[in-house]
C-alpha cells in the first residue's frame, strides 16, 4: 500500500456559523467545525510568507503554498488534504464575507500517486550508491532492509528474531501487514549479511528484536521505532545529494520489482491485493518531470 497516503475525502459544505462570528477569521474557529483538517491547514499556513496576514493572500500565493508542499517530501495525497483543508478555510471565510474571493478556487494537486520519481531513488546505481556512503553497520542494515525486501517501516520495526523460520527454500520472516494481513517473505542474502554485520559477536535471543538500536547492554534490547528509521534513511539519503524517505525506499523496491519481474511478480512481493495499488507505486515508468 501508499504506506500512510490514504486521501480524506473532499470537504463538504460547512455548518452556518452563528451571526456573533459572522467576522471572524480565526482559524481555531474553523478548526472547531472541522478538526480533521487541523494538522493539513497548519502544514499549509506554514507554507505561507512569514507575516502575511491569511486573509489578505492572493491566488499566486495559495499556488506557491501548494508548489512548496510539492517540493518537500509529502505524498501527493497529504498534498491534496493540505489544499483542500485551506480551500474549505477560506470557503468559509468566504460565506462570512471576511474574503471577496477563496483564492484556491479550482486549485489541484497536479501530481498523481505515482508521479515519476517521486521519493524513489531513480535507479539501482543510486541505490548502490547511498548503501556505500553508509559507514554505520545499523544503518546500512536499515537501508538495505526496506530497499531490498520492500518492507513497511511499522513491519520492519516489529520483527524479532522469533519471527524467522526455516523453509525448503532457506529462511523467511512471518510479520503481520497492514491492516492485519499475515505475511511472509523469503529472507534475501543482502539482507541477512547486512543484519549479521550490524550483530557482530553478540548472541540474539527469540525475543530481541531484529534490528535493535543496540546489540550490547542490558536486556530488553530496545527495538528501532519508525521516526528513528526516518531519521537515518533522511541523514544517509541527503549527504549524498538524494531526497527519499523510508518509505521511498519501498517505493524503490516496487518500481524495481515491476521493471524486473512485472506487475504481479510485484503485487505478490509487496503483500497488495490489488494490482491497481501497486501500478502506482509504479514511479520509474515515466521521464522525470
Amino acid at each position: 500500500g501508499g504506506g500512510g497516503h490514504g486521501v480524506d475525502r473532499a470537504p463538504g459544505p460547512l455548518p452556518n456559523p452563528p451571526p456573533e462570528t459572522a467576522m471572524d477569521s480565526d482559524p481555531d474557529h474553523f478548526l472547531a467545525l472541522r478538526p480533521v483538517y487541523r494538522t493539513a491547514l497548519t502544514r499549509f499556513m506554514a507554507r505561507l510568507p512569514p507575516g502575511i496576514d491569511p486573509t489578505h493572500i492572493t491566488r499566486r500565493q495559495f499556488v506557491d503554498a501548494r508548489d512548496a508542499l510539492m517540493t518537500r517530501e509529502f505524498a501527493p495525497a497529504t498534498v491534496r488534504l493540505s489544499v483542500d483543508a485551506a480551500r474549505a478555510y477560506y470557503d468559509w471565510l468566504l460565506d462570512r464575507e471576511v474574503v471577496a474571493a477563496n483564492p484556491g478556487h479550482r486549485v489541484k494537486v497536479p501530481v498523481p500517486d505515482n508521479v515519476p520519481l517521486w521519493n524513489v531513488l531513480a535507479s539501482t546505481r543510486e541505490a548502490d550508491h547511498l548503501i556505500a556512503s553508509i559507514d554505520s553497520p545499523r544503518d546500512r542494515a536499515i537501508v538495505v532492509c526496506l530497499l531490498t525486501q520492500g518492507w513497511r517501516v511499522s513491519a520492519f520495526c516489529g520483527m524479532r528474531w522469533s519471527d524467522l523460520h526455516e523453509t525448503d527454500d532457506g529462511t523467511g520472516v512471518g510479520y503481520v501487514g497492514k491492516r492485519g494481513k499475515r505475511c511472509f517473505d523469503p529472507l534475501l542474502d543482502a539482507t541477512r549479511e547486512a543484519i549479521a554485520a550490524w550483530w557482530g559477536e553478540h548472541e540474539h535471543r527469540p525475543d530481541d528484536p531484529l534490528m535493535p538500536r543496540r546489540v550490547n547492554g542490558a536486556r530488553p534490547l530496545p527495538p528501532l521505532r519508525p521516526h528513528r528509521v526516518y531519521k537515518v534513511v533522511r541523514r544517509w539519503a541527503s549527504a549524498v545529494g538524494l531526497r527519499v524517505t523510508p518509505h521511498g525506499l519501498r517505493a524503490t523496491a516496487i518500481s524495481r520489482w515491476i521493471r524486473e519481474a512485472g506487475i504481479e511478480y510485484a503485487r505478490r512481493q509487496a503483500h497488495h491485493t490489488s494490482i491497481g495499488t501497486t501500478q502506482r507505486y509504479d514511479r520509474w515508468a515515466l521521464p522525470k518531470r
